[in-house]
């Protein structure tokens, strides 16, 4: 009860011009921490180091090809992030390796926190977990989310899968 949160969404979207956009016009509510996550690690260079955590999901932007939008998405995506903040969490310790490797960031400062699944986030009075036909759940279809090796290690259980998200003719076969 003595902590309170406030969530703010960006006022513009992701493509470039919106990016520099959201640097020049974004201002924040007084915080005493402050905690970047999604697809705007650059907002980290409007933040005090000291009380701003960065959370890095993923670096799959790095395996694009090589060019200027590559070299660009890097520098406000990772490199600037890491090098300004004190604290970084990352949800793997392979997301750790990564961002290290591509920019020398010291490993003291990332953090790895896993995100479980808690009893929290389900009412007790819905109806009690299917022991015999779970529904299991698959965010996003993009190629990291690696799709159809789930649907390898699904074969012969008796589950449902649900999937948010468009599906490739090779996801659905």
């Amino acid at each position: 009860e003595d902590i309170h949160t406030e969530f703010q969404q960006l006022p513009f979207g992701n493509r470039f011009l919106d990016t520099i956009r959201n640097l020049l016009l974004f201002r924040s509510s007084p915080a005493d921490v402050y905690h970047i996550t999604g697809q705007v690690h650059y907002m980290a260079l409007l933040f005090s180091r000291r009380n701003t955590i960065l959370s890095i999901m993923d670096v799959r932007f790095l395996y694009r090809p090589a060019g200027l939008r590559r070299w660009l998405l890097k520098k406000l995506y990772l490199d600037w992030p890491t090098r300004r903040l004190d604290v970084i969490t990352a949800i793997s310790e392979e997301t750790k390796r990564e961002i290290v490797a591509h920019t020398g960031c010291s490993p003291e400062k990332i953090h790895v926190l896993d995100l479980p699944l808690t009893p929290s986030g389900r009412n007790p009075s819905e109806e009690p977990f299917d022991t015999a036909e779970p529904v299991i759940l698959q965010v996003g279809t993009m190629e990291n989310k690696n799709v159809p090796y789930l649907a390898i290690a699904l074969n012969g259980l008796n589950c449902r899968l649900r999937i948010i998200g468009p599906l490739s003719d090779e996801q659905i076969r």
